[in-house]
């Protein structure tokens, strides 16, 4: 091998490694919040089991906004203010009504690292100091003896542990849009079947019901919390993915 050949293969090498380091945004060692572009809602793993095996992954569609990212992290008020009094109090008025809509429901995620680039394992989160709620389920895509429909692919957690590091767990996470405060949105693409996570129309919002069977309600007697069902859906290219809203995620650290 001349000294050319050894500088070219040299360089390849060094570009490679950047780009893994570059597009390899998610690390092991920290916590995310997912929320759809369109509707402004969080991808969450909720406590309906679908079986034994799965859980069911929704959307949360509040009346409150954030209500799953503000759940865990509330705003620190400077005590000097003024209002501080009147500002504690609506605070705490809403902590209190979030607190009042969910029992164990996670909006929380963790990302572990492929071998190939841009691809993860997504499992849910507990939040600290909440060891009554479940943790560390991955996100998959079942067989199609359990789509929705022809078109759609139900999404689940896993209950029973890790997937064994099969395809329908990994996703192929790629940058697909960024808005004006610098904000990045992905594409979430199931690598066993192809499919693009996504949330779905408001035809497939239900009734968050209480284990009792009653509704919840957040502001008002008219007012009720809703799910929106979530799937992937397989596009004829993967042109199409760019200009549709609801298969588009921000992926933030909390």
């Amino acid at each position: 091998m001349n000294l050319i050949s050894f500088k070219f293969i040299f360089l390849l090498v060094c570009f490679a490694l950047t780009w893994n380091f570059i597009v390899s945004e998610f690390t092991e060692d920290k916590v995310y919040f997912i929320q759809n572009r369109r509707y402004g809602e969080f991808l969450y793993a909720s406590d309906t089991l679908y079986d034994r095996s799965r859980r069911s992954i929704f959307t949360w569609a509040s009346a409150l906004n954030n209500v799953c990212y503000q759940r865990y992290v509330s705003p620190v008020l400077d005590i000097s203010d003024p209002d501080y009094r009147s500002k504690k109090d609506e605070q705490d008025s809403t902590f209190n009504k979030i607190k009042k809509t969910e029992t164990k429901d996670l909006c929380l995620w963790k990302f572990d690292l492929g071998n190939d680039l841009n691809v993860y394992q997504m499992y849910s989160e507990k939040p600290k100091g909440n060891n009554d709620l479940y943790d560390s389920e991955y996100l998959y895509s079942p067989t199609d003896g359990l789509k929705y429909d022809r078109n759609r692919r139900r999404v689940f957690t896993w209950t029973e542990g890790n997937c064994g590091g099969g395809p329908e767990c990994d996703w192929i996470i790629e940058p697909v849009y960024e808005d004006q405060n610098k904000n990045k949105f992905y594409t979430i693409k199931n690598r066993s079947y192809g499919e693009y996570l996504y949330a779905g129309s408001d035809d497939f919002k239900i009734n968050k019901q209480t284990h009792d069977g009653t509704l919840h309600i957040v502001y008002s007697e008219k007012t009720y919390v809703t799910e929106r069902q979530v799937f992937t859906w397989k596009y004829s290219n993967d042109d199409e993915v760019k200009s549709d809203e609801t298969a588009h995620w921000l992926i933030k650290s909390v």
